[in-house]
């Protein structure tokens, strides 16, 4: 396969190979000649079609302290490796586990299942980078107490680094402020 096809469009193309394939008189023909015309306008040959099996791929989570985030970055992965919405389902079982499914490729399937993990690691990482620059900006220490500085890492320096302008960004708001605000 020369250009990259969606998800969609490889579907829909197998669908109407296995109605060419399996389809009886007019219905086959039919079939046999759109095919064609689908082969030639997304630059598909049948090898292409052959090698195409698709397979579903599915995640469950629990509503806990995040479950929006990581399904809105699970729903998003798919999106982008499947090229569809309409193939993304989504199921929420009595006791609230919601389990995120969609059918696409063997191969996107390894992708999807990279990415999501990636995406979901790093996710983690900068909730936590976040919360440090949110104490930091809110200057929520113990007054007086200072620690004795260590030498960092590169590693934590660049981590320090990005906590700081995180920070930078981050507008106060100290609980005296809104006392001050209600007492006027």
């Amino acid at each position: 396969m020369e250009t990259k096809v969606s998800e969609k469009v490889l579907s829909m193309v197998k669908k109407v190979y296995e109605l060419a394939k399996r389809g009886v008189d007019g219905e086959k023909m039919n079939a046999e000649v759109l095919l064609q015309k689908l082969l030639k306008k997304h630059n598909l040959t049948l090898q292409d079609l052959e090698q195409v099996e698709l397979t579903t791929i599915d995640y469950s989570l629990y509503k806990d302290r995040f479950w929006r985030c990581y399904k809105k970055i699970i729903i998003q992965v798919m999106y982008k490796h499947t090229g569809e919405t309409g193939n993304i389902r989504e199921y929420t079982s009595w006791n609230g586990k919601i389990t995120i499914w969609c059918n696409c490729s063997c191969s996107n399937s390894i992708l999807i299942k990279e990415e999501i993990e990636h995406y979901w690691n790093d996710f983690k990482i900068k909730v936590d980078e976040f919360a440090d620059a949110y104490i930091h900006s809110n200057d929520i220490y113990p007054e007086g107490i200072y620690s004795d500085p260590k030498e960092l890492t590169q590693e934590e320096w660049e981590r320090m680094e990005r906590v700081s302008q995180m920070s930078d960004s981050i507008q106060p708001n100290s609980p005296t402020r809104k006392l001050q605000q209600s007492n006027k």
